[in-house]
This record gives C-alpha cells, sequence and structure tokens, in this order.
C-alpha cells in the first residue's frame, strides 16, 4: 500500500501503524516512518480519531507538519494507555 502510494500522483498522505507510529509523504517529499512511544495499551478504542482530530488541528494551526505527526502520534499513544467506559446503548429488536 505504502510503496503504491509513493509512486502514485498523491503528494501528501499519512499510514497509521498502530503501535509503530506513522508513515507519511508531505509536499511530495517522504518523511518515512515517525516512530510511536512504547506504551502498554489498555484500550485502543478512539486512538485513530484521536490521532486524526489532532493532526488535522495542528495542520489548520500551521504547526511544520513533522511536528503535527509527532503530536498525534504522541497523544493518541497516551490515549490508549487508560481505561475509557462506554456505555452501550438499549437498541430495541424490530
Amino acid at each position: 500500500l505504502v510503496e503504491a502510494l509513493r509512486m502514485s500522483d498523491f503528494q501528501n498522505f499519512v499510514v497509521t501503524l498502530g503501535a509503530s507510529g506513522a508513515l507519511a509523504m508531505w509536499q511530495g517529499s517522504w518523511l518515512g516512518r515517525i516512530p510511536a512511544p512504547t506504551i502498554v495499551p489498555v484500550n485502543t478504542l478512539g486512538a485513530g480519531d484521536i490521532f486524526g482530530a489532532v493532526l488535522v488541528a495542528e495542520a489548520l494551526n500551521r504547526r511544520p507538519i513533522s511536528a503535527a505527526l509527532r503530536l498525534a502520534i504522541s497523544t493518541a499513544s497516551r490515549s490508549v494507555t487508560r481505561r475509557i467506559w462506554v456505555q452501550q446503548l438499549a437498541v430495541p429488536k424490530a
């Protein structure tokens, strides 16, 4: 997948790798793999959403993409070290 993206006409992309961090190309420059910190995961629910939200917010604030990626990876990594309780909704049977 990554090699296909690198060979394509895409100038910008990010591929998340979970505990291994992320791979990125930005404005046609290969940034390579940005590592994630070593953590003990408790619950990975929402980690990708957190990564995406932080990355977009930082990009909109014109933060350099390498710094935005590091912050997004760090924040998503920290988020999986905590137990998140999600209340399940009862859905009536049709």
